[in-house]
């Protein structure tokens, strides 16, 4: 436990993070946050090198320049619940980036830097912000299409109809078809006709 918030991102390393009870296995990338309260430990799995970068932010930085709605994502959770921010995000949203250009600050030892550094550091608090906003919305498409394969296995013995699979869904055909294209990389028709064949085969 730490008088600050964290911020930890793994580089390399086969290891496990226990976050009150709960655990992560990470890949290169994965980023967790944890609050002053959450009790955290990482468990190192093998002699592989364990690379990270971890930057800890004390409370009164977010009431000094202003920023207290950033401390959301640390505090909006329940203990040791939506602590991980998936890698292909911190890369895709120009998190790693923004932690590497902190680090590369800090190590010059200039004092010179600090207020780059503070600035970048907003920054930072920002984007991780709006991707964890982002993949909250990406995890709850992904529940949807879930439940529409579900609804389709289930059916399969039935006629189904996009019109009436959608009318289950209370959403539109166009959004349906848009969503589980977007998700699956299939079409619903697609899906719905390999799993016929494949049941076809296993018959």
């Amino acid at each position: 436990i730490h008088d600050s918030c964290e911020v930890y991102m793994i580089l390399s390393g086969n290891v496990e993070y226990i976050i009150e009870g709960n655990t992560y296995k990470l890949a290169p990338y994965d980023i967790l946050i944890t609050n002053e309260n959450e009790l955290h430990n990482v468990r190192i799995l093998s002699d592989a090198t364990y690379e990270r970068v971890v930057l800890n932010i004390k409370a009164d930085f977010f009431k000094l320049y202003d920023i207290e709605p950033y401390k959301k994502i640390f505090t909006d959770r329940k203990p040791g619940n939506d602590n991980l921010i998936k890698g292909f995000i911190v890369q895709s949203e120009g998190i790693y980036d923004s932690l590497m250009r902190i680090e590369h600050y800090i190590t010059e030892g200039n004092k010179k830097n600090d207020m780059i550094i503070r600035a970048m550091i907003i920054e930072l608090l920002h984007i991780l912000n709006k991707a964890s906003l982002g993949e909250e919305k990406q995890d709850k498409k992904s529940a949807v299409v879930a439940d529409i394969i579900s609804y389709i296995n289930k059916n399969l013995s039935e006629p189904l109809s996009l019109d009436e699979t959608a009318k289950q869904f209370f959403i539109s055909k166009y959004h349906l078809c848009h969503l589980f294209k977007n998700t699956m990389n299939l079409t619903v028709m697609e899906y719905l006709n390999n799993i016929k064949i494949k049941n076809a085969c296993d018959y």
